[in-house]
């Protein structure tokens, strides 16, 4: 009996089952994050990774919950054919080709502030919304005044800055700024390094600093992430640039 491949049908239980736990291994969430996140009970995220049946308005839930368009979950649809299935899950996550994981972890140590201190350069990277800007700005501002007060310190520049300053207690002004922003702003400031592709020889052994600013409100497990993805290749002549026009700003 040939298979009908044109039947018009909602995603089978088991098929959400896959893509939900798939999903949810992406987003680094516990089924308890999901549930949270989605608003629905932990009971019902387990009930749609073991393959059963559950109502169309939690599969809403969490199909947003998942950054899903509205239907995505639950819309009846043409029956998508083994090889089609594949090709489509492939091009659905064709994106990670072009990124790499990124050891992190909340910013809290001075020994973290001096790795980063040591960057080439640093990627802030923020999901939170456009009123935060002003305090990631002030972040940013402390991180550099860190990295060029410790340059002087160790003796990589020349001059003197007339800052009466000691770097313990820089440092210690730059992490109570993390922690007002995560405080204010209910969000995690997750900090790594990684050496990127890029065509910049004199600067292929030097590590790139991420500061990656996660909001917790979209994201209940961002103070738990351990890993990051980041760009795999980056234009370092744009990077440059930028940092230059943000000096001259």
């Amino acid at each position: 009996m040939t298979e009908n491949i044109d039947a018009i049908q909602a995603p089978s239980p088991e098929g959400l089952a896959d893509f939900v736990k798939l999903s949810r291994g992406l987003a680094g969430w516990k089924q308890n994050a999901l549930a949270y996140k989605a608003g629905v009970s932990l009971s019902t995220i387990q009930r749609v990774e073991r393959g059963e049946a559950v109502g169309p308005e939690a599969l809403e839930r969490i199909g947003r919950a998942l950054g899903q368009e509205p239907g995505a979950m639950t819309r009846p649809r043409r029956t998508l054919t083994e090889a089609e299935a594949v090709a489509s899950l492939v091009e659905k996550y064709r994106w990670l080709e072009d990124v790499t994981p990124v050891a992190v972890a909340p910013l809290r140590t001075h020994r973290q502030l001096r790795v980063l201190s040591a960057c080439a350069f640093l990627i802030v990277d923020s999901n939170l919304p456009e009123e935060a800007e002003p305090q990631i700005d002030g972040l940013k501002e402390w991180l550099d005044l860190y990295s060029f007060v410790r340059a002087e310190a160790s003796g990589l520049l020349r001059g003197t800055s007339g800052r009466d300053l000691k770097l313990r207690r820089l440092g210690d002004d730059v992490l109570e700024a993390v922690r007002a922003l995560e405080r204010d702003q209910h969000a995690a400031c997750l900090v790594g390094t990684y050496r990127p592709e890029h065509k910049v020889d004199w600067l292929k052994d030097a590590d790139i600093g991420l500061v990656a600013i996660r909001s917790r409100t979209e994201d209940p497990a961002a103070a738990r992430r351990r890993t990051m993805l980041a760009p795999k290749t980056i234009d370092m002549d744009e990077v440059m640039r930028q940092s230059f026009e943000d000096e001259a700003g």
